[in-house]
């Protein structure tokens, strides 16, 4: 986050503060007092925050993003073979000015190396979290049923899937309804399918 959009959200909090006590400011002597001294903890703790907000370095998967949507310098004339035309179709009625961008120069990959090589954090850990594959995210979820998964989903899903069921009645006539599916099939169904995924089929 930049200083200027912590800038803007701090303001905000203490903008709406001050509003929250405008209506109150008519109250008793001993009341504003206490109104004004809570007003100016505050401030004082969203000055606190700002501050540390602007000594945190931003992070090398920010700076990435940032590079790659840079607008280039209009004096960018690149060489070591490498060849840049500004003005795309010149002379003709369809002539349009190239506006390059960080992402032009290198794609996502290339352009962390970089920012890691300016930082000197080319040799530490990656800062993106591995991706966990399907099966791996599956049996995380296995580990932790019955529960919490099923505590946790019961509630979202229970009476929320019914199945449509046709049958004839006495007179021979065609009936269809729909059945709520119970939960305890709902259960079985939720643990087969991550068992499935988990590559725990046969199991």
């Amino acid at each position: 986050m930049t200083d200027q959009t912590e800038a803007a959200r701090l303001t905000d909090q203490l903008r709406n503060f001050a509003q929250g006590c405008r209506g109150s400011m008519w109250q008793s002597r001993d009341e504003t007092i206490r109104l004004m001294d809570e007003a100016a903890a505050r401030i004082a703790a969203l000055e606190a925050e700002l501050a540390a907000a602007r000594r945190c370095p931003p992070s090398v998967e920010d700076m990435t993003r940032r590079f790659l949507t840079w607008p280039l310098p209009e004096d960018f004339s690149p060489d070591a073979g490498i060849t840049f035309e500004p003005v795309m179709n010149a002379g003709t009625a369809y002539e349009h000015k190239h506006q390059p961008v960080g992402t032009n120069l290198l794609n996502y990959k290339q352009a962390k190396a970089m920012v890691k090589h300016i930082t000197g954090a080319e040799g530490a850990a990656d800062d993106t979290p591995a991706r966990p594959s399907v099966a791996e995210a599956a049996k995380a979820l296995l580990a932790n049923c019955p529960n919490p998964i099923f505590d946790d989903l019961k509630p979202e899903m229970i009476g929320e899937i019914r199945v449509p069921i046709t049958s004839v009645d006495e007179d021979g006539d065609e009936v269809s309804e729909s059945i709520m599916l119970p939960w305890y099939t709902m259960k079985e169904v939720i643990h087969l399918a991550l068992r499935t995924l988990a590559g725990e089929d046969g199991q």
